[in-house]
């Protein structure tokens, strides 16, 4: 699992009257995503997400859209870093895959 911090969304349109228009907006997020590996080391992207923040409602979200992808079995592993919500929502939604996690 990976987790971007972002703050900042623009948005740049041409229009016909005055030449263009700016919309900048602050929002806050983060931008999640899971990878996997094959036997032979590719790594590719599984699944993607925006979560309103690192907590427990925003990461069980994010885990029970991918347990329609990605089931839940004993070959699956989980590497991920500490945070408590992420262990916490891969704990409750995938309870029979394996999980390790570092500092």
């Amino acid at each position: 699992m990976r987790a971007i911090n972002f703050s900042t969304y623009s948005y740049h349109e041409e229009s016909d009257n005055c030449g263009c228009n700016t919309f900048e907006e602050r929002i806050w997020g983060v931008l999640v995503f899971a990878s996997a590996q094959d036997p032979n080391h590719h790594h590719y992207i599984i699944a993607v997400g925006v979560l309103d923040g690192e907590n427990d409602v925003s990461w069980g979200w994010f885990f029970e859209k991918r347990l329609s992808v990605v089931p839940d079995t004993l070959k699956l592993l989980f590497i991920s870093d500490r945070n408590s919500s992420l262990i916490k929502g891969i704990r409750i939604v995938y309870s029979t895959a394996h999980h390790e996690y570092y500092i």
